[in-house]
C-alpha cells in the first residue's frame, strides 16, 4: 500500500515539475526574448500589445537640425500655407453644395 503512495506521489511530483520547467520555459521564449531583443535593437518594447516599434523623432520629420528653432519668417510661411490650403477647402465645398 505505502508502496503505490509513494509510487503515485513520485509520478505527480515529476509531472508538477515538468508542467513548471514547461511554463517557465514557454515564458522565456515567448515574453523575455523578444522584449530583450527589442532593447539590444535599441527599441521600444510595449509590453500591452507585445510589440518592438522604433521611436521617430521629430527631427526626422521636419527635416530640422536639433536644437535649431523656427524664424518668424517660417512661421509666418506656415501659417500662410495652412490658411492657403483651408480656403481652398472651402471653395471646394462651397461649390459642391452649389452643384
Amino acid at each position: 500500500m505505502n508502496d503505490r503512495l509513494i509510487n503515485r506521489m513520485k509520478v505527480i511530483f515529476l509531472v508538477l515539475f515538468g508542467v513548471g520547467v514547461a511554463g517557465v520555459w514557454a515564458y522565456q521564449w515567448f515574453w523575455a526574448r523578444p522584449a530583450k531583443a527589442c532593447a539590444e535593437a535599441e527599441a521600444w518594447w510595449d509590453n500591452g500589445s507585445r510589440t518592438c516599434a522604433r521611436p521617430v523623432f521629430l527631427s526626422d520629420v521636419t527635416g530640422r537640425p536639433v536644437g535649431v528653432k523656427r524664424t518668424p519668417e517660417q512661421i509666418e510661411t506656415a501659417r500662410t500655407k495652412s490658411g492657403l490650403k483651408r480656403e481652398a477647402q472651402v471653395q471646394k465645398e462651397a461649390a459642391a453644395k452649389k452643384d
